[in-house]
């Protein structure tokens, strides 16, 4: 496998982070993709949308992401390792890069094997619970964890009462709680700790979003931060900034962390020998929740101006979200709702854009044929290990230019998008998200764009409306098939005939020859009088099979009813094609007549008519003349058997 940079001036690195828009996950995609240009690097963010936490079907679906890509194209992988919860793909993307001699950066959580940077949350921690008890004097100190099973939890905890008890403050296991991580459930917790009897001093949360939701509801209640009751938070979120009282917290060291990642890989591309491990100690934020005078007031003003202008570019992006879906629920074809989302994106400010579809995918999608869901499952579970197909259908390109747009591409799934490494000439970052539909893997999108203006938060929304917009398509097609396929063949009923012959018009040149070939089958009445109407449904699956299988790609084959079949085909050969069609059945035929030991002959007589789309102005007519070609046979053939 040659790497991207072969033969270049540049390394390109592999960074794997799960819920790109989070503030805390995006303001360091930022700095990264800022850094990389600046050390000479090119990155691929391979990214999803949750944090892979409940480990079910939407976050299998997710995690394909990071199987899309061969390690050994790239110069070095790099992983907030921290932010995948559960379902540990992290570990997944080390073993593979390891295997193939590809330096590894694990962030926040340590992987053998790799280079190892973590953070000191625990001595951070303890310095904001010391600051609180010893600095502020408080004794009467609450405290809201997280996750329970989450080692910084724990670690938090730990830190908590071991101040305390250093303090002389006995432990009351009252006071304390856990929310989860999440501010609505860090309310809850308060609200246990208000039923007793006295307020307490102080609340320490083992996060900021915790802390915010404290803050909000004291404050509902008309208790006073940090007048009555004080408030810590712990990791520095973007959202902080915005709040009312700004949180004391503690928050890593961005500028040193990403200096401290690109040095490390420089040192190891130039074969210098570089430790495991490498703390970064978190900073202490001092804030007014706690009650000190502090320099870190955003002017209110400029605060007003910033929340404004995020409510307002909310609102009205969420509400052409809710466009996008209107006007996707009324495409019938595929190519509309790509249309639709190239409309819609131009609000995430991306530069360009590609929609990757795995090749049985697109095909169902594109000819409205598609497996069902039981199929396409079972497709997954037959090769586990290769969700995405060897070739990709660049469905959908975008580079925001109102120029002619390029006809549907294929490419190896290896190129990841079209011109590899070449694009990287004019950009330093694509960032690649999985596309998926009810865990079965589709596809991927993948997006370059500038740092400072792309709306992760934004991008988050389109891609769930564009999966939104494709299951729903794909639903509908699902749903056409159950009732557009005859039950006894498996060939398309009347209906179904009608619909895709409707598309077969709409399609292409209108110059083209439509060929419509009418069958019917022979003596259906007497196998059913005298060997039965079992054996004549037999008769009828039999010789739908074998018009089913002189069909090419493209050609339709329906049972309109009883004994009567059809055939639609566009192709330039015009009759000839439908003398190809007629031979083939009459020869497949004699070879079931001469093996299959029946006490009756399966026979069918065929006719067919050719013309131009324009031409057809009467549809019905033209049926009419196929009918009577294939009369005029039957009529002919019956004859010959008297």
């Amino acid at each position: 496998m040659r790497k991207y940079s072969d033969d270049k001036n540049y390394k390109v690195i592999a960074y794997c982070i799960s819920r790109f828009h989070r503030d805390e996950q995006k303001e360091y995609i930022d700095r990264f993709c800022q850094a990389a240009g600046e050390y000479g690097c090119k990155v691929m963010i391979f990214s999803t949308l949750t944090d892979l936490y409940y480990d079910d079907i939407n976050d299998h679906g997710e995690k394909q992401i990071y199987s899309v890509f061969d390690v050994a194209a790239f110069d070095a992988v790099v992983i907030m390792s921290e932010t995948f919860k559960k379902v540990r793909v992290d570990r997944e993307v080390a073993d593979r890069a390891i295997a193939a001699g590809i330096p590894v950066i694990s962030i926040n959580r340590r992987l053998d094997g790799c280079v190892n940077l973590d953070f000191t949350y625990k001595e951070t921690f303890e310095q904001i619970v010391r600051h609180i008890v010893e600095d502020h004097g408080c004794r009467k100190v609450n405290y809201i964890g997280g996750d329970r099973e989450s080692r910084f939890s724990r670690e938090r905890f730990e830190c908590y009462r071991k101040v305390l008890a250093e303090n002389g403050i006995p432990f009351e296991k009252k006071r304390t709680g856990y929310g989860n991580f999440v501010g609505e459930t860090a309310v809850k917790v308060l609200e246990e700790f208000l039923r007793e009897d006295e307020l307490p001093e102080a609340i320490i949360c083992a996060n900021d979003s915790m802390a915010m939701g404290v803050c909000t509801r004291l404050k509902e209640l008309n208790i006073r931060v940090p007048e009555d009751v004080k408030v810590t938070g712990f990791d520095g979120i973007e959202f902080e900034k915005y709040h009312n009282p700004r949180l004391t917290t503690a928050a890593y060291d961005l500028e040193r962390t990403v200096k401290c990642v690109f040095e490390t890989l420089r040192d190891i591309w130039n074969h210098k020998k570089t430790g495991e491990l490498i703390i970064i100690p978190y900073k202490m934020q001092i804030g007014h929740s706690c009650g000190c005078q502090h320099n870190r007031i955003m002017n209110p003003a400029d605060k007003l101006l910033k929340m404004e202008e995020i409510i307002g570019s909310n609102s009205e992006y969420f509400q052409s979200m809710l466009n996008m879906n209107a006007e996707c629920d009324n495409c019938e074809e595929i190519s509309a709702i790509f249309q639709i989302a190239e409309k819609f994106a131009k609000k995430i400010a991306y530069k360009e854009y590609w929609l990757c579809i795995n090749t049985f995918c697109y095909e169902g999608m594109v000819d409205r044929i598609p497996m069902d869901m039981d199929e396409l499952l079972a497709q997954v579970k037959k090769n586990e290990e290769k969700v995405y197909s060897d070739q990709m259908v660049v469905a959908c390109h975008s580079n925001g230019k109102q120029e002619e747009k390029e006809k549907i591409s294929v490419i190896e799934r290896t190129e990841l998008v079209p011109g590899l490494p070449s694009l990287f000439e004019t950009e330093h970052t694509i960032m690649f998200l999985p596309m998926h539909l009810r865990g079965i893997t589709i596809g991927y999108l993948a997006i370059t764009f500038e740092e400072e203006k792309l709306r992760s938060d934004l991008l988050n929304v389109f891609l769930m409306n564009l999966r939104n917009a494709i299951e729903g398509y794909w639903s509908g097609v699902i749903k056409e098939q159950l009732f557009s396929k005859d039950e006894l063949t498996g060939l398309l009923n009347r209906r179904g005939f009608e619909k895709q012959k409707e598309r077969m018009f709409r399609k292409g040149n209108a110059c083209e020859n439509l060929t419509l070939i009418a069958l019917d089958m022979d003596n259906l009445k007497k196998i059913n009088d005298n060997f039965g109407h079992t054996e004549g449904d037999i008769a009828l699956r039999q010789l739908g099979k074998i018009i089913e299988s002189v069909a090419e790609k493209g050609e339709i084959c329906a049972r309109m009813g009883g004994d009567e079949f059809m055939m639609a085909t566009v192709n330039p050969k015009g009759n000839e094609r439908a003398l190809e069609i007629q031979d083939a059945i009459h020869r497949k035929l004699r070879e079931y007549n001469q093996n299959a030991n029946k006490p009756y002959e399966l026979w069918t007589s065929i006719g067919f008519y050719t013309g131009q789309k324009v031409e057809i102005m009467d549809y019905e007519a033209f049926v009419d003349k196929a009918d009577s070609k294939m009369y005029q046979d039957k009529k002919s053939r019956k004859q010959e058997r008297n």
